[in-house]
């Protein structure tokens, strides 16, 4: 009897573990955009910088070139497996740095000064998402320690 007893608590207690594990494998993971969707989503990024700074015709059409190149670049960086993870983060910095540095020669100073402003809000807004992030796996090492 004891036995039937504690074998019931055991399965129990697994079947719950693994309800949980489930959870958090799945509830917490952002569902991922189609091709189509990050498109869509980076256009109208796009078209909100290019509102925000007031960006004419003629720099939208050099921005989203730079960033067109931009990207070309650093999917080779990432591709490249000779590269270590260091020499990788390094060298697409350098990439988005150049590639800031060209766009801004096609701003008046205003669009620079504002340009910047939104680049530390954002800036702001990843660090905080990341410290929430940090926060989450923390409360989810207690749970488990505790469990």
């Amino acid at each position: 009897m004891k036995k039937n007893i504690v074998v019931s608590i055991v399965v129990c207690v697994l079947l719950s573990m693994q309800m949980v594990h489930a959870e958090g494998a799945n509830g917490d993971k952002k569902k991922k955009l189609s091709s189509e969707e990050r498109k869509a989503k980076k256009e109208e990024r796009f078209q909100q910088m290019s509102q925000d700074l007031g960006l004419t015709a003629e720099q939208q059409s050099i921005f989203k070139g730079q960033f067109e190149k931009n990207r070309t670049a650093i999917e080779g960086i990432r591709s490249n497996d000779s590269l270590s993870r260091e020499e990788k983060r390094e060298q697409i910095k350098s990439v988005k740095d150049s590639g800031r540095t060209s766009l801004e020669s096609y701003l008046t100073p205003d669009q620079v000064s504002k340009w910047n402003a939104i680049r530390e809000e954002q800036k702001a807004k990843k660090q905080e998402r990341m410290e929430q992030r940090k926060e989450k796996r923390q409360e989810k090492k207690g749970d488990s320690v505790t469990s």
